[in-house]
């Protein structure tokens, strides 16, 4: 037999990295793995696992019941034991000599933990308050990675994780390896089967996002994802005071605000006097509004003379916010075209003597500019297109909420106040200082509320004729598309939890409540029975497999010989002229003239083929350094080696 050492460059140890993507699927009370339905065998309904689970030790598949294979180990003095077996247990139930047994196959599964708005299963002594054990034992991780993503906070002004209603998810790693890839987890939401909300961390920072369906929610935080613990977190958004907000469609829907306005018959009529909001780039003034839109050019409002650099405008400009100020165009670096809401203001402000105007987007300051040109009275004010002389119209498509103008300019603080930690804020959830800061004086020239019915908060109730379409002390908006029909309540977008449809079932075993994330995955709890709605989780994992690759050579000119009993010709071996095998209780010898068998063939009949040397290689032995056989490589079809060939067998080993 002959043997070859492997050299230092035939033997490679590389790790192997992959990304298993796994799905669960759950409906009425069961967890599907990868679609994968019961599995029946002979002896058992289930061969390895019940459905939605992954056996552990795959010991006992199909096994007979009377024959299933068990860990077990005896009491002594050790005191070894099982985990499952409790001090006081082992101790009081078990004699030393008896033996504790444990159970196979173990299986994982996904487990979700729902807690209702207020739910608490811990009390802390200590700080006298109650909370919640998954949620302190994750305290220390959520805080840590709040340094990268502000989302990650147990308590905020958005939300507690020790009180709010939510549901937490354990993955098991044996589903994901090393950790959960980032920007794979997605969650759907699903009620008669059809699609209603969508989840996915798109930025790949461990923020859920609502993706679907596309209302005002969608961009909102619906929950987290720790990604190396294998743990999802869902929570419903922060509900908005204000659920309703203008939608145009980009091709012919804006609003009108002009002063002696047409109605949709084209004849003058005394429309709304806008004469308030004649705002001149020379004076100090605050425009802000929350917007929505995935379109790159759109215009959110105009005020001015067609044909004119005067007045002022907001746009969204190659996905960019831009404010412009008699005829000074300002554009901002963050883009504002991505599905998300965003707060957008614009502050035009006295700068020691020089009129200047400064954007800002999501609260924080983007640029600054020169005011310069004038305002002309009696002009045009269009919300969602630009002026109609204009080749381009520029219809905004999207959403636009909570447009309030000033006839002062802000702070920086003022700007962050009106962001609202984010969300399309209701300037009548500010505290009474604030509300006298910002409605209860004459400074708020209009406050578009755009289907929020409240009313002026200044001063007691005051008679709002409508607060839809309504700047302060005027009448209402009118709302035009190209054929000239008004707009209708249509435009105002309702809202539902975040989800497509305004669905109830029993999602907590009692009075139906509304369909929201904190919903998700209902019914995996034991007694939850939910007919209508059904949830998927979807991720990829992260494994690292360290791989050996070993090259083992078969030279020109070698292993052409072999000691199987087949290599030799039969004839030869039996024939009395060349001797007989001599054999004895010692040794068994084969005849030193025995003829090696020609297993060269010839494709033409009756003519035979020259002796070659040759064999066929099945298999391949690797020793380890004092010659025992370790392992075997086998060849699916053996391989012919002539003298003149030379192979190398590349073999991989998972470590």
């Amino acid at each position: 037999m002959s043997l070859y050492k492997f050299l230092p460059n035939d033997v490679l140890v590389n790790q192997l990295k992959l990304h298993p993507e796994v799905k669960f699927f759950i409906y009425n009370g069961s967890v599907y793995y990868n679609n994968r339905s019961a599995v029946s065998g002979t002896h058992t309904d289930s061969v390895t696992a019940p459905v939605g689970n992954l056996s552990l030790y795959e010991l006992n598949i199909d096994r007979h019941a009377d024959n299933k294979i068990y860990p077990f180990v005896t009491k002594q003095g050790s005191l070894t034991s099982f985990k499952t077996v409790s001090d006081t247990s082992f101790n009081t139930s078990f004699n030393y000599g008896d033996t504790l047994n444990g159970s196979y196959p173990l299986t994982a599964s996904i487990a979700r933990k729902y807690y209702t708005d207020g739910e608490t299963d811990l009390y802390i002594a200590s700080t006298a308050t109650n909370t919640r054990k998954r949620v302190e034992a994750l305290r220390n991780t959520i805080e840590h990675y709040s340094t990268w993503n502000p989302d990650f906070q147990v308590s905020s002004s958005i939300r507690d994780l020790t009180s709010a209603e939510m549901s937490v998810f354990e993955i098991p790693s044996i589903f994901y390896g090393s950790s959960l890839e980032k920007g794979s987890v997605e969650l759907n939401f699903y009620v008669t089967g059809a699609l209603v909300g969508t989840a996915k961390d798109v930025y790949r920072n461990g923020s859920l996002i609502q993706t679907y369906p596309d209302n005002m929610y969608s961009g909102s935080n619906v929950g987290l994802v720790l990604y190396n613990e294998g743990l999802i977190l869902t929570y419903n958004q922060k509900e908005f005071v204000n659920n309703k907000a203008l939608k145009l469609n980009g091709s012919d829907e804006f609003l009108d605000l002009y002063f002696g306005t047409k109605d949709n018959t084209q004849s003058t009529v005394n429309g709304p006097d806008n004469s308030r909001l004649d705002l001149d780039p020379q004076q100090n003034f605050t425009i802000s509004a929350w917007i929505k839109t995935s379109r790159a050019n759109g215009t959110i409002l105009r005020k001015g003379s067609p044909g004119e650099d005067d007045g002022y405008g907001l746009y969204v400009a190659s996905s960019k916010f831009t404010a412009v100020i008699g005829g000074i165009s300002l554009a901002t670096t963050t883009n504002v075209a991505d599905g998300a809401w965003h707060h957008v203001a614009v502050v035009n402000y006295n700068d020691d003597g020089v009129q200047k105007f400064q954007t800002y987007v999501d609260g924080a300051a983007e640029g600054t500019a020169v005011a310069s040109g004038k305002l002309k009275g009696n002009t045009y004010f269009y919300i969602g297109k630009r002026l109609s002389t204009f080749v381009s119209q520029e219809y905004y498509d999207g959403y636009i909420d909570e447009l309030s103008i000033w006839d002062r300019d802000m702070s920086v603080l003022e700007i962050t106040d009106l962001y609202n930690d984010g969300d399309p804020n209701d300037l009548n959830t500010y505290s009474d200082t604030l509300k006298e800061k910002y409605i209860g004086t004459d400074h708020l020239l209009a406050w578009y509320r755009f289907g929020d019915h409240l009313g002026w908060q200044s001063n007691g109730p005051r008679n709002v004729f409508s607060a839809d379409l309504q700047a302060k002390g005027q009448a209402p908006l009118q709302g035009y598309n190209v054929d000239s029909t008004n707009l209708t309540t249509a435009n105002f977008s309702s809202l539902y939890s975040g989800l497509g449809i305004p669905h109830k079932e029993a999602y907590t075993g009692g009075t139906a409540l509304s369909a929201s994330w904190a919903h998700f995955g209902a019914s995996m709890k034991s007694g939850i029975t939910t007919i209508s709605s059904s949830f998927e989780i979807g991720f990829k994992g992260t494994t690292f497999t360290p791989v050996m690759t070993m090259f083992a050579h078969a030279p020109q000119g070698a292993l052409n010989y072999s000691s199987n009993p087949t290599f030799v010709d039969k004839d030869s071996r039996i024939s009395a002229s060349l001797g007989t095998p001599h054999t004895s209780s010692a040794l068994y010898e084969e005849p030193e003239n025995v003829l090696i068998k020609n297993t060269a063939t010839s494709s033409y009949s009756g003519y035979e083929e020259k002796m070659k040397r040759q064999t066929f290689i099945s298999k391949v032995g690797i020793y380890d350094e004092n010659k025992n056989l370790i392992a075997i490589a086998k060849l699916a079809t053996p391989i012919r080696k002539e003298e003149k060939d030379e192979y190398v067998f590349k073999l991989k080993l998972d470590l």
